[in-house]
């Protein structure tokens, strides 16, 4: 890659310099060189890039948001909080799981008994504390002999035929 290594009049620096923030590489200096005329090019040098960054940093700290100021939400250990879910396998499926009880807040996250995960703070709803009956019934096994009766499953009839009968 060619570039030019002509400084600007005005900073005083080239594009390489601007792009990269140091000299181009040049061959290695020679062992007797003056070591306060190299430090005296090297502080006028730094001088003169901490002013171009510096005027091109105005405009981008005018432009950042100011950093946020306390948690972003109003959550603390102890409250009750359903999270949602972000890929569901159909849209008959619920669009949240928990409760889970919050036990640790950052600005931005929250971390749940019984997740494993962070959670961020956008992705959770504070609901009511639950009774102690319907936590026991979000522990409890589901029946599953009333789901097995209304699935389809294929099975052989006959390996010669190769058609199935629907159950």
């Amino acid at each position: 890659m060619l570039m030019r290594n002509t400084p600007d009049r005005k900073t005083g620096l080239s594009p390489h310099e601007i792009l990269m923030g140091r000299a181009m590489r040049l061959p290695a200096v020679p062992a007797n060189a003056l070591v306060n005329i190299t430090d005296d090019m090297v502080l006028d040098y730094c001088k003169g890039l901490a002013d171009v960054v510096r005027s091109f940093s105005h405009p981008v700290e005018a432009t950042t948001l100011p950093p946020i100021q306390g948690p972003g939400h109003a959550l603390k250990a102890g409250d009750w909080v359903v999270v949602k879910k972000h890929v569901r396998k159909s849209c008959l499926e619920p669009r949240w799981k928990g409760p889970f009880q919050v036990f640790l807040t950052t600005t931005t996250a929250v971390k749940c008994a019984g997740v494993p995960n962070w959670i961020h703070a956008r992705s959770k709803k504070r609901v009511t504390c639950p009774t102690v009956e319907e936590v026991e019934a979000l522990k409890s096994p589901v029946s599953t002999r009333h789901r097995d009766r209304t699935k389809r499953t294929w099975r052989r009839t006959s390996r010669n035929r190769g058609r199935g009968n629907i159950f």
